[in-house]
């Protein structure tokens, strides 16, 4: 049941044919885009033309080829466009050998005199066997004396076969006329008499007087049907046909209509001339209209399936045979010959998950345990994809033991139904795990408020108890400080770390740092994680120059490479971390593909595991790209620490030998300075030169933090007035607003937060300079406080160096500021 598809040629301007000469000229800007657009409007185009569209080239010397050749011919003659774009023997081969010499001979004609070539031969397919196909095409020839085609060439094979069924049925239909006399008549082909038996009146109502001759009878047939009456008189007086036999409309002496079917065969003399006809007329119009209400209610029937996307089946239980309608098959791309008419035709299709639970629906209602079958399941598409369908039956007649004898449904697609639950359950999920994470992000960051306030505390108190020993001398006491210190500045990191979850963390913190003292507490805690059958080795020059980068940054990118070299390891091998001064590098960089010359700071993360394979190299720092096995790692380790070492000026480099080994080296620009620690003292004395005498409002809702850091800004010379009551400040301030030089404030205290605090004393005394200080907060970050005309913005705990330079230059700035608020009032007020 193959479509049949004819030729559409190109007319010219007097409405004759022209065959197809190419695209119009265009410009060449427009060349690419205009390609892609009429590619894809003849793909578009060919998808929907039952056949395939083709150009057929011939060459001089015999050679042939099939230039062009849409997807269809896949179907047609089971090859693909790229066999024949070269060569057309595989075609050839394909042809009945009864039409290969009649297939040949019509080309060449067809070359000879350009001609269209139209042509019906039948081909031998490899799965489908024998069928008929039509060829309609219009050649040209080119400039190289090739002759070249464009034309269809369409599936008629269920044409050839209702044909012959039909002139089957009417060789039997006659026989039974002939044996019946019904309608009987006789022609004489010279006199054009017609002879009616009485009875073939009678029966059908035709006036005698009226079809004397076959003229008359001619003129009482419908005006549409004269035409393909005449030919096929024609064609069986001039012997074309054996005989004759022709449907058509006759008007009856009432003036209706009613269809008629004739045959006839002819006499002929002893020169073969026609001289009678011998026929009969048989009222059809019955049938004629049973068929065309049943083509109506067909044609309703399957525009209602069509339009629901519906396929409908028929189940004979006890013989298990099932009738698919032809949209149940072709909802998933199969022709109705490729899929038979059975139940485990259907079973094949079930998805293997799917099956077990089909099958017990499909039990129930065999077994009358059920009057209906409802199920879900995916089927296997011709393309080899699934399909989800929900399938839907009752049972409309039974046995006489009561068991179900028949069984109707249809069959929809709910694909689009099913991807969309998919997508609203995925989209859940990630709606729950971002409100976990932001759970997680709130109950961090009000840990991270009231931890950061206690660290303040401790180091401010370190700070205050270490200047006053080296004042004493107390070289011991130094050393124990020292150590305090430390520990609140690992503490201090945590945190860092910890408000990453918060996602509210601030630009990082870069600044001069020794990785010599990174690498130990990185392999002292990973020492303590690993497998013990890992070794964890350190190599560390303790000249390295110090890095200018943020310290929570360098633990990460440390941190993914050493996890990425466990997975690489397993439970057993050596892991080494290595710190050295490279002060002549010529490489090029992993990632970035730069060359890399110069001086560097090399930090060196290497394993003794299976390496990297060659083929994925290329894509190592590529995001979430992984050999790991599923749920072994998110392959975002290297792309990570790719983007810390960039970030910092750096480049990182790999060095892989498949089955010994992966060694990942990170380079970082030595700092141009030391490290903040080394730099402390220095600052700390220029600072207190000029900081005497300016006086500056401190509030903070927590007494001893407030006290640290009032003593910690005496110390370098500054008058403080402390405030625990954001309330009682605000009022000081406009009470004096002259008294105070700058304000350093928390942000998180009861009753007037630290940003409206900020706001109204700006207010009162427009270019006070402000500084904010908070461990958390989700309301305020640096970009809004900057935004408020805050001056600056401090993540608690702050260190003493950073609240000098921060009021330092908060009062550097100030005349500035000062200048700018009076520029801006008086604009305002002009």
């Amino acid at each position: 049941m193959l479509p049949e598809i004819t030729h559409l040629p190109t007319a010219d301007d007097t409405g004759g044919a022209e065959p197809f000469r190419g695209p119009r000229a265009i410009p060449l800007a427009e060349a690419p885009e205009r390609a892609r657009e009429d590619q894809d409007l003849l793909r578009k185009l060919s998808r929907q033309v039952p056949g395939v569209i083709y150009q057929f080239r011939l060459y001089p010397d015999g050679r042939s080829c099939f230039p062009y050749a849409s997807e269809a011919i896949r179907d047609i003659y089971e090859v693909t466009p790229e066999q024949v774009c070269e060569d057309a023997s595989a075609v050839y081969a394909l042809l009945h050998p009864e039409d290969h010499a009649g297939v040949v001979a019509s080309i060449a004609e067809s070359a000879e005199k350009l001609t269209p070539w139209q042509y019906e031969y039948r081909v031998i397919l490899p799965r489908q066997g024998l069928r008929w196909r039509r060829g309609d095409a219009r050649p040209e020839r080119l400039d190289d004396g090739s002759v070249l085609w464009h034309g269809f060439i369409t599936d008629i094979t269920d044409r050839k076969k209702v044909e012959q069924e039909l002139r089957d049925s009417q060789v039997r239909y006659r026989l039974v006329l002939e044996a019946t006399h019904d309608h009987m008549w006789v022609w004489d082909v010279a006199t054009d008499e017609m002879q009616w038996p009485r009875t073939a009146m009678d029966t059908s109502a035709l006036a005698p007087a009226e079809v004397c001759t076959h003229a008359a009878f001619r003129d009482r047939i419908h005006p549409e049907d004269r035409a393909g009456y005449d030919a096929s008189i024609k064609a069986a007086l001039a012997g074309t046909e054996d005989g004759w036999e022709c449907e058509f409309r006759l008007r009856r002496a009432q003036g209706a209509y009613y269809w008629m079917h004739g045959r006839g065969r002819v006499v002929r003399d002893e020169q073969g001339r026609a001289a009678q006809m011998i026929g009969a007329t048989v009222d059809i119009n019955g049938r004629k209209n049973a068929e065309a209400a049943l083509r109506e209610r067909e044609q309703r029937w399957l525009l209602a399936l069509e339009g629901s996307n519906t396929g409908a089946w028929d189940w004979d239980v006890p013989s298990g045979a099932v009738i698919y309608a032809r949209r149940w098959k072709h909802i998933l791309g199969y022709a109705e010959e490729e899929i038979g008419n059975t139940l485990e035709d259907w079973e094949r299709l079930v998805h293997p998950d799917d099956l077990d639970a089909a099958r017990r629906a499909v039990d129930a209602v065999a077994s009358g345990q059920t009057e209906e079958y409802q199920a879900e399941h995916r089927l296997r598409c011709r393309d080899g994809t699934w399909k989800w369908t929900a399938d839907r039956g009752t049972t409309i007649e039974r046995l006489p033991d009561g068991r179900p004898r028949r069984v109707v449904g249809a069959l929809i697609d709910i694909s689009d139904r099913k991807r969309a639950e998919a997508e609203r359950a995925q989209l859940q999920a990630q709606l729950m795990q971002s409100q976990k994470m932001e759970a997680i992000g709130q109950l961090t960051g009000g840990i991270a408020h009231d931890f950061n306030n206690i660290l303040g505390i401790i180091m401010g108190n370190v700070d205050l108890a270490m200047m006053r020993a080296k004042s004493d001398q107390g070289a011991s006491l130094i050393e124990y400080l020292a150590g305090i210190q430390e520990a609140g500045e690992r503490a201090r990191d945590l945190v860092k770390k910890m408000l990453v979850f918060s996602r509210r963390r601030s630009d990082a913190d870069t600044r001069a740092i020794s990785l010599q003292a990174i690498v130990n507490e990185v392999r002292t805690v990973l020492a303590r994680t690993f497998p013990s059958g890992i070794q964890i080795a350190e190599h560390v020059d303790p000249d390295a120059p110090s890095v200018c980068i943020d310290s929570t940054d360098i633990h990460q990118a440390l941190l993914n490479l050493a996890i990425n070299a466990r997975d690489a390891i397993g439970e057993h091998g050596r892991i080494d971390m290595t710190l050295r001064h490279r002060r002549k590098t010529a490489e090029v960089c992993s990632a970035c593909r730069e060359e890399v010359r110069g001086e560097y700071v090399e930090l060196t993360v290497s394993d003794t595991g299976a390496g990297i394979a060659p083929e994925d190299i290329a894509r190592i720092f590529e995001p979430s790209f992984t050999t790991k096995e599923s749920g072994k790692g998110s392959g975002m380790g290297l792309f990570m620490a790719h983007g810390i070492v960039h970030k910092a000026g750096g480049h990182i480099l790999v060095d892989t030998v498949p089955g010994a080994g992966t060694s990942v080296r990170m380079l970082f620009v030595p700092a141009a300075e030391g490290t903040e620690e080394e730099a402390t003292l220095k600052v700390r004395r220029t600072l207190s030169r000029a900081a005497t005498g300016r006086r500056v409002m401190l509030v903070d809702d927590e007494p001893a933090l407030a006290s640290i850091l009032a003593r910690t800004l005496e110390n370098s010379g500054y008058r403080v007035k402390v405030f625990t009551d954001s309330g009682e400040a605000l009022q000081a301030f406009r009470a004096a607003p002259e008294a105070f030089d700058v304000v350093v404030t928390d942000q998180t205290m009861p009753g007037l937060s630290g940003d409206r605090l900020a706001c109204a004393v700006m207010e009162e005394k427009p270019g006070t300079p402000v500084i904010l200080c908070t461990g958390f907060s989700s309301k305020v970050d640096e970009e809004t406080a900057i935004a408020l005309g805050i001056t600056r913005f401090l993540p608690k705990p702050v260190s003493t160096i950073q609240l000098i330079q921060a009021v330092h230059q908060a009062l550097t700035t100030a005349p500035e500021r000062n200048a700018d608020a009076s520029s801006a009032g008086a604009a305002m007020s002009s």
